[in-house]
């Protein structure tokens, strides 16, 4: 073997070495990991009526897709709509913050409350846990107004893989009725929807 072979010969066992001691390095250290942008779920009411009838109805909600039906509900004071997702699939959740808006209009010109709340549902729609509540004050009695809002809580949930999350929309106890529209052609922020992030 002449000196340019060896020389060649001990170029490519140096690389070999090199490799085993740095595939060695990265399985002891761990994996090469890279940053990826994840976008938090949206889920938009829809009128798939799951269950309930006045006062408290429960409407399916669909994921990251605005419905193409554009339907209003109507509720009075003392009446509930909720709007329920499918089954997380998951058995825990880092703390949420809920964003939402709400596409809506009162017939009282002096301004109304809806309360908003978030629960945690079993698979047959039945309350488990309150994450957070909040509110808006309507006051428009002609068009649709957007509403938006958020509440949070900073504890992570514990769920079942079945469990749902339900966004309910209440009347604040006087004598008024409200109306909330869904679904298209409003662009996905302007129509009623709720989105789910980590505090």
């Amino acid at each position: 073997m002449n000196k340019k072979t060896i020389a060649i010969v001990s170029v490519l066992l140096g690389i070999l070495l090199i490799g085993v001691i740095s595939a060695s390095l990265l399985t002891y250290f761990g994996k090469i990991t890279g940053s990826v942008e994840v976008s938090a779920p949206v889920f938009y009411a829809t009128d798939i009526h799951i269950q309930g009838d006045v006062p408290t109805v429960i409407y399916a909600m669909s994921t990251n897709e605005v419905p193409d039906n554009n339907t209003a509900f109507n509720l009075t004071d003392g009446e509930n709509i909720i709007f329920a997702t499918d089954s997380l699939g998951v058995e825990s959740f880092y703390p949420p913050r809920f964003d939402f808006n709400i596409k809506a209009k009162t017939n009282n010109e002096s301004g109304r409350d809806l309360f908003i709340e978030f629960w945690t549902t079993n698979e047959n729609y039945e309350y488990k846990d309150k994450i957070c509540e909040t509110k808006i004050t309507l006051t428009n009695t002609i068009n649709y107004a957007n509403k938006g809002g958020s509440c949070s809580d900073s504890s992570e949930l514990n769920l079942n893989p079945s469990d749902r999350f339900a966004m309910k929309i209440s009347g604040s106890g006087m004598d008024s009725w409200y109306s909330i529209r869904i679904g298209g052609p409003y662009t996905p922020d302007k129509t009623t929807h709720m989105r789910v992030t980590a505090t």
